[in-house]
């Protein structure tokens, strides 16, 4: 639903740059629960990897937020 958000407003909107390539590598992030992986060096496996991605995903999307906030605050 964020990329058919963003999509529309690619152009216009920094922000829905950011949010289209954030829903698309929150979607790659997601993968890894599905394509499991035998663990690396006996604890680094597609599980861990995902939980990873989650820490700076969750901020950027923070952020992204921020900055509609501020656009829709200017635009009124």
């Amino acid at each position: 639903l964020w990329l058919a958000w963003a999509l529309p407003r690619w152009r216009s909107l920094r922000h829905a740059r950011w949010m289209g390539t954030w829903a698309l590598l929150g979607t790659s992030a997601g993968l890894l629960e599905l394509f499991d992986f035998a663990p690396i060096w006996g604890c680094l496996d597609a599980h861990a990897l995902w939980h990873l991605l989650t820490i700076p995903l969750n901020y950027w999307l923070y952020v992204i937020w921020a900055e509609d906030a501020a656009y829709l605050a200017d635009e009124e």
